[in-house]
């Protein structure tokens, strides 16, 4: 129970530090963006300083869809380009709300359909689909199930992870893997989601022992990886 309860305490501070850096980096170009009038400040002798007013001609960043988003829509208003390398969600695309938004990698479109690609390439007829609770996961999957359904690729699990949370426990990752190991015939599993959730998804693969029982392609890169 103690062991448990230190578990939830670490994932939901996780949360909550993500939570407070993309408030903070919100709030620093926001801080950076106002104008500052001259007028509010004077110099003892009673003249007005010379404030050197700064101009931001662009934004790098961020790495996380979520923040790039929530950073996206204060740019815009004041005309301010935005360059991610690494935010991929397709909503991104939309060039009525994010008209000042670029990045130098693909849409998870692209991502979703190389997925397939590679479904086909090994033949598979039959995969499950997990993925994160949030903006990433969610147009993701959106994405590959259209994809997949076109291409006449059916289903067999899918199932929502709960990003960077306390609520889901080791037995909910056991059921997870159990309700995959119950479609026998599709052993090929997709997974849209980040380091943190994939960890808990493989240390149930270990505990079920159902290591070497599936196929995974991950969409994500991991970093740190403790299967302990």
């Amino acid at each position: 129970m103690k062991k448990r309860f230190l578990l939830k305490g670490q994932q939901n501070a996780r949360k909550i530090c993500e939570n407070i850096k993309t408030s903070v980096f919100v709030a620093l170009l926001l801080g950076s963006i106002s104008n500052i009038d001259d007028s509010t400040y004077h110099c003892p002798d009673g003249s007005n300083p010379g404030i050197e007013q700064k101009v931001i001609a662009g934004v790098v960043g961020a790495a996380s869809s979520v923040t790039s988003i929530q950073v996206a829509n204060l740019l815009r208003l004041f005309k301010i380009p935005q360059i991610s390398y690494f935010s991929t969600s397709p909503e991104l695309s939309n060039k009525q709300r994010f008209e000042y938004f670029l990045r130098t990698v693909p849409s998870d479109t692209n991502q979703a359909q190389a997925m397939v690609d590679i479904i086909k390439l090994l033949n598979w007829t039959y995969v499950s689909v997990i993925y994160e609770e949030s903006n990433y996961g969610v147009k993701a999957f959106e994405v590959l199930e259209e994809l997949l359904i076109k291409n006449g690729i059916c289903l067999a699990v899918k199932e929502k992870l709960t990003k960077d949370s306390g609520v889901a426990q080791q037995e909910w990752y056991d059921n997870l893997v159990n309700k995959l190991m119950s479609k026998s015939s599709a052993k090929g599993v997709i997974v849209f989601g980040s380091d943190q959730e994939v960890a808990e998804v493989m240390k149930a693969v270990k505990r079920n022992n159902a290591t070497g029982y599936f196929y995974w392609i991950v969409l994500e890169k991991l970093n740190n990886i403790a299967l302990n």
